[in-house]
């Protein structure tokens, strides 16, 4: 694969030889996993990931439909959210948007809720950081060993690439991506905030965490993980979940718990 610069460079007809057979122009080559394009940006390599994504939940939605939402929730965690070598994603890029999009849509066919169950319920009942959140720290995790890594040349192209670089290299477009998102003024309160991020940090208030308690419960009546009472029926249960779920159903629940 040839690497253009941003020029009117036209290597169409160029031929090169390897072991006397020419060698193939393409777009887009695979290496250890990772899609790299002649455009020198994540945006296929992304969407291929996202396309992979959406078939592994199928896949445990198909065939582990007749378990609980719990359990499909342990395989959904198993083998759709790998995110193999998301570290080296532009963290920029508009397709990041999509991927996590994707990712807030599995959680909610894995747990059977409605699809417009508020974005901010999905991470506590899942109990995990949002789909971002979880790509950024690794993200960084990357970059923080990149930079004290134990070889010397390697070291000096990471801390040149963050420090000096910064928007003309991938890493320290990353690092500055992360430290606008998290209003960190230097990189190692970066680290520090990301190694310590957990699923309840930020605004999450008590009143929140009761509302996904009822949600959670509900779901477990509904697939008999708990027994159902005896003035309930299933479709009752079911509708709890559906007003729970619904946006300004659940602001006025939260007003209805704050009056309590």
């Amino acid at each position: 694969m040839v690497i253009s610069p941003h020029t009117s460079c036209n290597v169409q007809y160029c031929e090169f030889m390897v072991q006397g057979k020419p060698m193939e122009f393409v777009s887009s080559y695979v290496h250890l996993g990772h899609l790299i394009s002649d455009k020198l940006d994540d945006r296929c390599d992304i969407s291929q990931r996202r396309c992979d994504f959406i078939g592994q939940v199928n896949n445990v939605l198909c065939y582990f439909q007749k378990l609980s939402s719990a359990v499909k929730y342990k395989l959904f965690q198993s083998y759709c959210t790998s995110f193999y070598e998301c570290e080296l994603w532009d963290l920029a890029c508009h397709k990041m948007v999509d991927f996590c999009t994707s990712w807030r849509k599995g959680a909610r066919r894995v747990w059977n809720i409605p699809p417009r169950t508020p974005c901010y319920i999905l991470p506590l009942l899942c109990e995990c950081l949002p789909a971002f959140d979880k790509v950024y720290r690794r993200s960084m995790n990357f970059l923080r060993t990149y930079v004290s890594h134990n070889t010397e040349v390697v070291r000096c192209v990471a801390n040149y690439s963050v420090s000096c670089g910064r928007c003309d290299s991938p890493a320290g477009r990353n690092a500055l991506y992360c430290m606008n998102r998290y209003n960190a003024l230097t990189l190692h309160c970066l680290m520090f905030y990301l190694r310590n991020l957990q699923i309840m940090s930020g605004s999450v208030t008590q009143k929140t965490l009761l509302l996904v308690a009822l949600l959670r419960e509900c779901i477990m009546m509904r697939d008999n993980v708990f027994t159902l009472p005896n003035f309930y029926t299933v479709a009752d249960v079911q509708c709890i979940i559906s007003y729970v779920c619904r946006p300004s159903s659940g602001q006025a629940l939260l007003g209805f718990i704050d009056s309590v």
